[in-house]
């Protein structure tokens, strides 16, 4: 056997390149994710439009993936992802100033169009060789979880304390950070150099793959509650219980801690050949966290329930992207992979509208919501076939 080549030092540098993009760009976001809804609250009173500036971003984020990456087959990968990171600054600068719902929303929809996830991978496929590619992926996509909990937990206070102007001034200058790194550190090799590019009949077979679309659409429905719950929950925890912004955090630590704890479980047990009934739990916990949500009475059963909802989204998402990739046959898998971030970030944008749309009929309403996607994604996933067990 031969010895496999070490990694270079323009391939360390790179990593730590992609590593920050992925990470620093997720962890932006993430700062607002906990706090959108109660800014947009002090806003405007239309729920719709609160609905648009929490689930915006994700618009753009579904319609830009696969372009970027089609894009980037002609342009360059390192082009389009400082094209990228620079639209997500300008639109994270712009919510800095934002004092107007329909401003706010913009400035969301232009955060979403840094849509560059899809292309930072086609990158570490034209930089890496084959034999290091899943070892580097890993490295690259282990900090994503890291970062969405820092932010998560730490966005309500630093808003609590300096203001949601700030986190959107930090996301800018995240990715102000990131596009120097790149311009100065980065190097793509023959930038011109024609790749094997994305066509549309590969992006029309993935669409018509049903074993694919059920995964997609369980990646639509996971999505969709992430976003309806950091919709909803803010705004029963500020206005049922009259908590502070830096008070949520109580309830968000946990909560992320246990998402964290039972994702890895379930990840092992979907490696185990049980994917389908990881997928089957996942959903019911959904909507019976969703259920108990409705009849919490106070503020402790109300963390306890909303742990249980979010907890069930987030045990999804390592299994399903891995899924997709098991289910698509090897000559599309990024195609799939593509289509699947699409319709993924699609539900960013079905979750918050819905919500948006039933909160003026009360809480009760917006949560049956999460039930609705809990027993509908249950009964899809019993349709899914486990794939063979990791070896």
């Amino acid at each position: 056997m031969k010895d496999v080549p070490r990694l270079s030092g323009y391939q360390i540098r790179f990593i730590a390149g992609m590593a920050l993009v992925v990470s620093f760009r997720i962890l932006g976001l993430s700062l607002l994710i906990p706090i959108i809804a109660l800014h947009g609250k002090n806003l405007s009173d239309s729920t719709i439009l609160i609905g648009l500036a929490v689930g915006g971003y994700g618009a753009t984020q579904a319609l830009f993936q696969i372009p970027y990456g089609m894009a980037s087959d002609r342009f360059g990968r390192k082009r389009m992802i400082i094209t990228g990171m620079l639209i997500f600054s300008a639109g994270s600068f712009l919510g800095g100033f934002a004092q107007t719902i329909e401003a706010l929303i913009i400035a969301r929809i232009l955060q979403g169009g840094g849509a560059v996830t899809a292309t930072v991978f086609a990158f570490i496929n034209d930089v890496i060789d084959i034999r290091h590619r899943n070892f580097v992926t890993a490295i690259i996509g282990a900090p994503i979880g890291i970062f969405f909990s820092i932010g998560v937990i730490a966005g309500p206070i630093l808003a609590h304390l300096y203001g949601i102007d700030l986190l959107f001034f930090l996301s800018g200058a995240l990715g102000i950070i990131i596009t120097v790194y790149l311009v100065f550190f980065i190097h793509e090799r023959n930038p011109e150099e024609k790749r094997e590019t994305i066509s549309w009949s590969q992006i029309g077979s993935v669409f018509r793959d049903r074993a694919l679309l059920k995964v997609d659409v369980a990646g639509l429905l996971m999505y969709s509650s992430i976003n309806a719950i950091f919709f909803i929950l803010p705004l029963i925890m500020a206005e049922r219980f009259g908590l502070n912004m830096n008070e949520f955090t109580y309830i968000y630590f946990p909560m992320i801690m246990v998402a964290i704890v039972l994702m890895l479980l379930f990840s092992k047990i979907a490696d185990r050949g049980y994917t389908r009934e990881s997928i089957m739990i996942s959903f019911t916990l959904i909507a019976i966290g969703s259920i108990g949500m409705i009849f919490s009475d106070g503020i402790v059963l109300l963390a306890v329930t909303a742990t249980v909802v979010f907890a069930g989204a987030n045990v999804m998402e390592p299994i399903l992207p891995i899924l997709v990739g098991k289910v698509a046959r090897q000559q599309v898998v990024g195609t799939a992979m593509g289509a699947y971030s699409t319709i993924q970030f699609a539900g960013s944008l079905v979750g918050a509208l819905i919500v948006g749309f039933l909160l003026p009929y009360g809480f009760t309403a917006a949560i049956l919501f999460l039930t609705v996607v809990g027993c509908t994604g249950f009964l899809l996933a019993v349709t899914i076939k486990n794939p063979p067990p990791a070896t």
